[in-house]
């Protein structure tokens, strides 16, 4: 299984992609903690999201929107 596992994440590196892992117990018990955090890093390291001419970036505090404009303040 790892064998394939590997080859599917080279494929999708190879076509531009990052690939991040998580496991199950990961996503069941450090779900908000760890694995949202760890998407939020490597959004914000990689730039944030780009949604036409401005990039956002993601904010993971959950008493605020997930995204924010280049030029807004927090």
């Amino acid at each position: 299984k790892a064998a394939e596992d590997n080859r599917r994440d080279n494929l999708l590196e190879a076509a531009g992609w990052n690939v991040l892992r998580f496991s199950t117990r990961e996503i069941r018990e450090e779900a908000e903690s760890y694995c949202v955090e760890t998407v939020v890093k490597k959004i914000n390291k990689l730039g944030g999201i780009d949604e036409g001419f401005v990039p956002r970036q993601v904010d993971s505090q959950p008493d605020r929107p997930y995204q924010k404009g280049l030029f807004d303040d927090w």
